[in-house]
């Protein structure tokens, strides 16, 4: 009875009631559960399915590309509890397509590559509209989660941090210029039973290969003060998801991995 309920109910939605989500997935908009800043999120069951976006398109048509452009990473035998970063919001894109930019420090679990769950403050470029706004999110669990989308501007300092305090945890994001806040706490149990042994900064976007003007409209963002489970920095690996890097991109950690540079679209200079 409750496979046919599913069924039913998954049947009758339309295109329109899915939403691309960071962390490479399409999720029913009834199943993200928004809640007020500092508030405890706690999901109800989904009766619909979670597709990830790399292979499933709500109108039929081929999916478009969804991956991790680039990405440092760090991954453990156990979980990770808590990261901090902070880092200035670049330029909006030179050229609006209707693509999506993420830009986001995380928590993923299992492996650290997309359509795994995943908690994050996300810089999000495209998720409602051509502007810039800042918001935490959790991913996969098995729908989402999230706290309120704010504002923020090229030049806005950002502090961000993931931190697991007894059985519940916290999404942080901060725009320092004007002091809004954008905070989803959720459970362990809520997070998923998969533990979070992967910290990763990541450039995930939607646009087509080798549109690089689709990218913001400088050379990159550096994440910075980074701290993780209560020390400085991390020994940070490079990834490239989406195949050989089209327009450029690098990931370049500092020498004790206190920052981490994503860059794109690099300046020649002819001489």
């Amino acid at each position: 009875m409750w496979k046919v309920a599913v069924f039913l109910v998954s049947a009758a939605a339309t295109a329109e009631d899915w939403v691309r989500v960071p962390g490479g997935l399409w999720i029913h908009k009834s199943c993200i559960t928004e809640v007020q800043n500092w508030e405890v999120a706690d999901p109800p069951e989904c009766p619909y399915p979670t597709y990830r976006a790399d292979e499933w398109s709500p109108n039929g048509e081929t999916p478009e590309t969804q991956c991790y452009d680039q990405k440092a990473y760090v991954s453990a035998s156990t979980e990770f509890t808590q990261m901090n970063a902070t880092f200035v919001v670049p330029p909006l894109p030179k050229t609006a397509a209707r693509q999506t930019v993420y830009l986001w420090p995380g928590f993923k679990a299992t492996s650290p590559v997309i359509g795994r769950p995943v908690l994050q403050p996300v810089l999000q470029y495209g998720q409602h509209g051509a502007r810039w706004q800042l918001q935490s999110w959790a991913v996969g669990v098995p729908a989402g989660a999230t706290g309120p989308a704010i504002s923020v501007n090229e030049g806005d300092t950002l502090t961000t941090y993931m931190q697991l305090t007894g059985n519940t945890w916290t999404i942080y994001g901060k725009n320092t210029n004007t002091g809004k806040e954008t905070v989803l706490r959720i459970s362990k149990k809520n997070a998923g039973s998969q533990k979070y042994t992967n910290a990763v900064f990541v450039s995930e976007n939607v646009m087509p290969l080798h549109h690089c003007d689709y990218y913001p409209a400088n050379t990159g963002i550096e994440f910075k003060d980074i701290v993780v489970n209560g020390k400085p920095g991390a020994q940070w690996q490079s990834g490239y998801d989406c195949g050989t890097p089209d327009c450029g991109q690098k990931v370049i950690p500092n020498n004790d991995g206190t920052s981490v540079k994503l860059t794109w679209n690099p300046v020649t200079v002819s001489v």
